[in-house]
């Protein structure tokens, strides 16, 4: 897909591969509503690019992720590439994991992913086209010492997303 004059919605844009995206796809032409938790990130990556626009979002909140998308759609227009990078991946043997910590992880990794997915898709649908990227992630296969919440909530990122693809294979849209 060339990017030119295209609008794409990334969750987590404020580090990482949401960054990566992010500037990789301003640089490409697409205007980018670069969302995050972390505003100082936020207005570090948008830094230097004028389609790179900051936007706080706590990808938990399904309400503030459907105005979020509400809003790129008003400000922007149509979505055409929604990458949700959105995650935390703290680290500890399960037994001393604090359970709302592990709880805090499925909210962010995999519910926040739910809510871009049910926020977004639709609209992609509705239109015949456009690319959805979940960030998963091969500890979702592959059992990872100190890891048990991350990599579950990538296993559960990976099947939703999988069931998704399924279920919407012949609409037009790329699912990866």
């Amino acid at each position: 897909m060339a990017f030119r004059g295209k609008v794409a919605f990334i969750t987590g844009a404020a580090s990482g591969m949401g960054a990566l995206a992010a500037r990789r796809l301003a640089a490409a032409g697409a205007q980018v509503a670069a969302l995050d938790r972390n505003e100082a990130g936020l207005l570090e990556i948008a830094r230097g690019h004028d389609t790179i626009h900051p936007w706080p979002l706590d990808v938990t909140d399904r309400k503030a992720v459907e105005a979020a998308v509400a809003r790129t759609e008003q400000e922007l227009g149509p979505i055409d590439r929604v990458m949700s990078a959105a995650g935390i991946m703290p680290t500890s043997p399960v037994l001393e994991q604090d359970p709302d910590e592990v709880h805090r992880v499925m909210a962010v990794n995999y519910t926040g992913a739910v809510n871009v997915a049910m926020a977004t898709f639709p609209r992609l649908v509705a239109r015949g086209r456009g690319d959805f990227v979940q960030f998963a992630s091969a500890s979702a296969l592959v059992p990872n010492l100190h890891y048990a919440a991350y990599s579950a909530s990538k296993h559960a990122i990976a099947i939703f997303t999988e069931i998704l693809w399924q279920e919407n294979r012949k609409r037009g849209v790329r699912v990866a």
